[in-house]
């Protein structure tokens, strides 16, 4: 599902854009991220509160998220992973 125009920022990283926009909730950031340029997965990465939250982290989190199998142009489940002092790793 495509995110909404309004409200969420585009990012071009590896000649691909995405959009993004950040929710806050009581546990933490969350980061949701999808293909802008057609409907496929969404990817949610659970950040810590007081995290600043840049275009440069948007694009990291990103290329991590490419690296541990998200699949952007493909229609499917969200997929979810949490970034912390531990690391990062898929909920």
């Amino acid at each position: 599902m495509a995110l909404a125009t309004r409200g969420s920022r585009t990012l071009t990283v590896d000649g691909t854009r995405y959009r993004w926009t950040v929710s806050p909730d009581a546990s933490g950031l969350a980061v949701v991220v999808g293909w802008a340029d057609g409907d496929g997965a969404r990817m949610v990465t659970w950040l810590e509160h007081g995290t600043v939250i840049a275009p440069g982290v948007v694009a990291g989190l990103i290329r991590t998220a490419l690296q541990h199998g998200w699949r952007p142009r493909q229609c499917g489940p969200e997929i979810i992973f949490r970034s912390d002092e531990d690391g990062y790793r898929a909920l």
